[in-house]
């Protein structure tokens, strides 16, 4: 009964911050149905448009019907446009309020959502009718709400303009991330080598493991590093003596000898932000493979 209640207080929490930027109070109880009766309006809706069209087709009153749109003024057409665009923006709005609590915070913060942050939230996620991407605001508005200030307005913006490839190759991106020991932010381990003089001479990053053996295509790597989630330049730890041991998320790596330098790529602020979002797990192929070719110098084990 208890996690019920919290579960319950959840939904009730999302539903009054979204009531804080529409004005609208939304009942817990009706919000799924809504989301649904909408979907289901929407596909009735494009199915009585077309048999109508197919109708107006064969029955050869194209002409009648042109000359009729023809007789309403400008300023009727441009309500019915302006009525139009301001219904599609309340549908994404409340698609987004369903998807939040089909999926509620899992703790509420004492601290309120900035006023500011909201408004702009509302005016971006009424603008998203792809699913995929209505799925991704709720999360931000969810996370929001267990801890206020995870998103800026600057990543709000960044979501905005995401586009669904982008999107899918970020995610990818996440599967080979992982938190950067003793230090906030993400990192990317792409090599592990020796250090000395000469080979931090002629060190090089054109055959790292990453990203060459990922799931990630060049284009997909670039495009990342252009939208400003991924620093272009990779970075080393500096001669990490035997019996290091460095937790990366589901896996441990402990170094064999001294002097190792494993490299890898930081996450800017934005992509450490934008991370948040997304929950895939840790492509073990890519580790093993690390494992394999660096044995000599590093144990990387799975911790379950």
């Amino acid at each position: 009964m208890e996690d019920l209640a919290g579960l319950g207080k959840s939904v009730e929490k999302v539903l009054e911050v979204f009531a804080r930027g529409t004005g609208i109070l939304y009942e817990p109880l009706k919000i799924r149905r809504l989301a649904e009766a909408e979907a289901y309006k929407i596909g009735q809706l494009a199915e009585a448009e077309a048999k109508k069209n197919k109708v107006l087709i064969e029955s050869k009153v194209e002409e009648k019907f042109i000359a009729e749109s023809a007789k309403e003024s400008l300023s009727d057409r441009a309500e019915q446009r302006k009525a139009h665009k301001e219904l599609l923006k309340q549908n994404n709005i409340e698609s987004v309020i369903a998807l939040a609590t089909l999926s509620p915070p899992k703790s509420i913060a004492d601290e309120p959502i900035d006023s500011d942050w909201l408004n702009n939230f509302i005016e971006n996620a009424e603008t998203v009718s792809s699913n995929v991407m209505q799925k991704l605001w709720a999360r931000v508005f969810v996370n929001e709400i267990e801890k206020p200030g995870s998103f800026s307005l600057k990543s709000l913006e960044f979501l905005k303009k995401l586009t669904r490839y982008e999107a899918d190759a970020f995610t990818k991106l996440c599967r080979y991330i992982t938190p950067r020991p003793h230090c906030k932010g993400l990192i990317v381990l792409s090599a592990i080598r020796q250090g000395g003089f000469i080979s931090d001479l002629f060190s090089s990053y054109t055959d790292d493991s990453f990203p060459r053996k990922s799931e990630l295509d060049l284009n997909e790597w670039m495009t990342l590093i252009n939208l400003g989630l991924v620093h272009a330049e990779g970075l080393l730890w500096k001669y990490l003596p035997k019996g290091t041991a460095i937790d990366l998320r589901c896996f441990k790596l402990v170094t064999k000898k001294n002097k190792v330098t494993p490299h890898f790529y930081s996450l800017t602020s934005l992509g450490n932000e934008i991370a948040q979002l997304v929950d895939v797990p840790l492509d073990d192929d890519y580790f093993n493979e690390l494992q394999e070719e660096h044995s000599s110098l590093v144990a990387i084990e799975k911790i379950n």
